[in-house]
């Protein structure tokens, strides 16, 4: 029977007390430029020497740590051998991952565990379908195998509706954890990995269903959580009415949230225009530039307005344009 299969990663952005490698001082290298794509390539190669980024909210090593100067898969020896003895599959370990430096106020005294990083580039298990996947001119370099794709149009047809992350027909080889010609810093896997991680108590993982794509917005399926096999959202806007997402808008933790769901919705968020123009009134600033971006997203995606609403959306859109641009 075919597997599910998740996206891996680390889940430092909502698991508060976890350490991050701020920079690798030893073991990344420049490898220049690729003579066919133009392509920049810096890789990490041995053992990595890194150094611990300040946080007065580290309080425990994690089993897989985020990774800022270059985003290594570094994990804990622990993940390594329960891998390994729940047989897995090949693990390609780059080098070991040795830290200097001193360390976050909560963490002196704690050594750090074993870590070690893989090694994508020797992992490839699988050819993504870019263009079912939601990427828009991609295409992959014959020489050095980097992926480079239409940026813009790739966002803009990926926030316009959910993007599986979409296999090539017989190409997944069968391991268990993988790379794909997308990038070999972005890691799958099957639920033998996630099913591995919740017995053994593996920390702050983050599994994301291929069904629901980047799904930047997500937690991840709660693993560690009582209820097995997980729930897992597919969609953003999932769980909340329009008026519950509004509203969150005026809380600064959950706002991101809220956006990305309500951009979700599309044309059916249409009913919250008038929610939107009320808040262009707000004291906060805040919560006025976000109403007056998501009336911006909806008059693109063809929702009347009404003169109020239209006026807010030119405003933001000059806006955007002046200070960040496309």
């Amino acid at each position: 029977m075919r597997p599910r299969f998740f996206t891996i990663g680390h889940n430092s952005a909502y698991n508060s007390g976890m350490p991050e490698i701020q920079m690798i001082s030893v073991g990344l290298f420049d490898e220049g430029s690729c003579k066919t794509c133009g392509t920049s390539k810096r890789n990490p190669s041995g053992d990595l020497t890194v150094t611990v980024g300040p946080s007065e909210e580290a309080r425990s090593w994690p089993d897989i740590i985020a990774c800022g100067d270059y985003p290594c898969f570094v994990v804990s020896g622990r993940a390594v051998e329960e891998w390994r003895s729940e047989d897995i599959g090949s693990l390609f370990i780059g080098g070991k991952v040795l830290f200097t430096g001193p360390l976050p106020e909560r963490l002196q005294g704690h050594e750090p565990p074993k870590y070690f990083w893989l090694d994508g580039r020797r992992m490839l298990g699988a050819q993504l379908d870019f263009d079912a996947s939601g990427f828009a001119g991609a295409w992959v370099c014959s020489t050095c195998g980097c992926c480079a794709y239409d940026v813009g149009a790739t966002y803009d047809r990926q926030r316009a509706g959910a993007c599986p992350y979409v296999f090539v027909e017989e190409t997944w080889n069968g391991t268990n954890l993988f790379t794909t010609d997308l990038s070999p810093a972005m890691f799958f896997c099957t639920d033998a990995v996630v099913e591995c991680a919740r017995k053994h108590r593996l920390t702050n993982f983050r599994f994301t269903p291929v069904e629901a794509g980047g799904a930047s917005w997500s937690q991840g399926i709660d693993y560690l959580g009582k209820q097995w096999p997980p729930y897992s959202s597919l969609r953003p806007s999932e769980g909340k009415t329009i008026n519950q997402w509004v509203e969150q808008l005026r809380n600064p933790s959950q706002r991101y949230k809220a956006r990305v769901a309500l951009l979700d919705l599309g044309k059916d968020a249409a009913p919250m225009v008038p929610s939107l123009i009320s808040m262009l009134h707000d004291n906060d600033e805040a919560v006025r530039r976000e109403a007056a971006l998501l009336l911006s997203a909806l008059e693109k995606m063809g929702v009347p307005l009404g003169a109020e609403g239209e006026a807010a959306a030119r405003q933001h859109e000059e806006w955007f344009q002046k200070t960040i641009g496309r």
